[in-house]
């Protein structure tokens, strides 16, 4: 290993470096691969294994080889996107691309250590990588590198492959693929969930306040009732139609609480079967579909839970009663509320791509001995997705589209036998797993016939589970008893929110003023004014930032751009040419500043934020006359 790639990898992979030190001599001394010459002249690698020889680059002109490699991913490439490649070999596609993109950006990852260190016998690092080289991973020291390349949501990742990795790459290489690959795809969903909701979010949050602030808390006033006892937690799956029966039979003798998310509740008033409580809390319009049914036959006895950020229109359209519970994206109650009591915000609940997976976070928090999952297929039965009874899945019922079958990820069901999900079921699956694997307190039983296997939780037929339960009080506490705000808090909120508005404008007409003065520097090609002008450009950025209006309502409002625009603006300031750096800047407090202006001026916005403040005030008011 040459003495400056050693210096290299010791202060940019600390982390990496004693790995490769530790399998430095044992790589040397390894007779699998071997270097030799190249008709060309230049080095070639071979693999020698049970007496067969395979060539890990031309035999004849590894150079030529590894210009054609990069230019057949030509169309993907430029100076933008990040590069990861796949299998070293001995680097000459590496030396390539740093060749033709010198300013791209660019990771790498090789299965096989061996090759590693003789990547490494060949190639100075600090000169071919310098500061463009952003991540590495070795065998199966990868976890940090996934974490990396994770964070590189503002650029596009090209994957280069190494043709001859295939034929060496072992479990490592696998292993690896299928993380980054699981990887990539969870924060692409992520990124859409975001961005799709982003706006929805904080209007909700928003409109629903007054709602929030006139029901019970779910979580406080039932903190001691649920203590020790069984609750069903039942969703939409298509295993629910077998079990009605059996959950009619412990509605009606009391044998445990019977909770409904999302859809089912569609499923149980058809059969007859009211559940103690129905719990919502999807962001989007279309939420209130799921209760029209409800609404149209005047069905207002059940007690919906509803997140606080759930689609207004849901809680808008239901005449029944109503509690609450704070979620995480709904930054208006965090800012607003606190206990009267003990001086603390009320508990806050974790978003996650299912209903199911809110409400088991809540049961867990209310201390319930057992939680029963029943109707969680999270997976096709048949080609059934829901239950029969919903209307407005039918559709989804009649089979699988071609798109559909693309897709489909075989999991093992709760029989130990394979069967077939989707993405997003199986995401909800493994993020169901973050909470039947680490809470100890609760034991969750899946009852759930041909469902996927959930870790964390164990398997039941419900005819099982039925035999061990007994008669006990299912009283949901709906009346607003134990909840009670802080209203001098929420009265001095009010107040700085507001002082806060002055400032966060006052900073963003600065912002303004000062980007057009680097603006008209660039054009002079000023640079001697250039670092005073950054200075207060950063100043009223700060001043927008650490205002409690701008990280209460603007940020979440656009939480996806002004994530890129922070990126790219740390990338900017890390440009050492001066007017490329300028340039960089200019036009990214440009786009900042864009995103800002709308949303400051978006009419439903500032409707709503008057709205806003005039439910608190009046809110405040009655509370105080009686």
């Amino acid at each position: 290993m040459h003495i400056e790639s050693r210096i290299y990898l010791r202060e940019r992979f600390p982390a990496l470096y004693p790995y490769l030190k530790d399998t430095e001599e044992e790589a040397q001394a390894g007779t699998q691969f071997v270097r030799e010459k190249a008709k060309s002249g230049q080095e070639t690698l071979l693999q020698q294994t049970e007496g067969k020889t395979f060539y890990l680059h031309s035999r004849y002109d590894p150079i030529r080889e590894a210009k054609a490699l990069i230019e057949k991913y030509e169309e993907s490439l430029s100076q933008e996107v990040h590069v990861l490649f796949y299998g070293t070999g001995l680097g000459y596609h590496i030396e390539e691309f740093v060749s033709q993109y010198p300013k791209a950006t660019f990771s790498i990852y090789e299965p096989n250590t061996e090759v590693f260190h003789r990547f490494l016998d060949r190639i100075n690092l600090k000169k071919t990588a310098g500061k463009n080289l952003l991540g590495m991973g070795v065998g199966n020291q990868y976890t940090e590198l996934i974490q990396k390349l994770s964070a590189k949501t503002e650029e596009k990742i090209v994957l280069v492959e190494l043709p001859a990795v295939s034929k060496y790459e072992g479990e490592e290489g696998k292993a690896f693929i299928q993380a980054f690959t699981e990887q990539v795809k969870n924060k692409r969903s992520s990124l859409a969930t975001n961005y799709s909701f982003q706006k929805r979010w904080i209007l909700n949050s928003v409109v629903n306040f007054k709602t929030v602030l006139d029901t019970p808390n779910f979580l406080i006033e039932n903190k001691d009732v649920m203590k020790g006892k069984t609750g069903i937690l039942i969703a939409a799956g298509p295993s629910l139609d077998e079990e009605l029966e059996r959950l009619k039979y412990i509605k009606e003798h009391k044998l445990a609480y019977l909770f409904s998310v999302g859809s089912a509740i569609n499923t149980l008033i058809a059969n007859d079967i009211y559940p103690d409580a129905m719990f919502t809390y999807d962001p989007t319009q279309h939420n209130q579909k799921v209760f029209d049914k409800m609404n149209r036959e005047g069905i207002d006895d059940i007690p919906m839970i509803f997140g606080s950020s759930v689609g207004f229109e849901t809680l808008k359209n239901y005449p029944g009663g109503k509690m609450h519970f704070l979620t995480s994206q709904d930054t208006i109650g965090k800012y607003f509320i606190k206990e009267k009591d003990t001086g603390t915000c009320p508990p806050i609940i974790n978003d996650a791509p299912s209903i199911a997976v809110i409400t088991l976070q809540m049961m867990m928090f209310l201390h319930f001995q057992k939680v029963v999952l029943v109707g969680q297929n999270l997976a096709y039965l048949g080609d059934q997705f829901y239950s029969k009874d919903i209307d407005y899945y039918q559709e989804k019922n009649k089979g699988l589209s071609e798109e559909e079958k693309k897709n489909l990820i075989q999991v093992q069901d709760v029989h130990g036998n394979p069967t077939y999900t989707n993405p997003g079921f199986d995401r909800m699956r493994k993020q169901m797993e973050l909470y039947t694997e680490r809470v100890s307190n609760t034991e969750v039983i899946n009852s759930t016939k041909g469902g996927a296997a959930i870790e964390g939780t164990i398997y039941r037929p419900l005819s099982e589970v039925l035999e061990d339960m007994k008669p006990m009080d299912t009283t949901v506490i709906t009346e607003q008893e134990k909840t009670i705000y802080d209203l001098d808090f929420l009265q001095e909120q009010k107040e700085t929110l507001f002082e806060s508005y002055k400032r966060f404008t006052k900073g963003l007409n600065d912002l303004k003023d000062n980007t057009e003065k680097l603006g008209e520097q660039i054009k002079q090609k000023n640079m001697s004014q250039l670092e005073e002008t950054y200075r207060q450009i950063d100043e009223s950025l700060k001043a927008i930032t650490d205002s409690d209006f701008y990280r209460m309502i603007i940020m979440p409002f656009n939480r996806v751009d002004i994530d890129l625009f922070n990126k790219k603006l740390q990338k900017a300031k890390a440009n050492t040419n001066k007017l490329q750096r300028a340039s960089d800047m200019y036009g990214g407090m440009a786009s900042f500043l864009q995103i800002i202006y709308q949303s400051n001026q978006n009419e439903l916005l500032k409707k709503v934020m008057i709205q806003l403040y005039r439910d608190v005030e009046n809110f405040v008011e009655k509370k105080k006359e009686t």
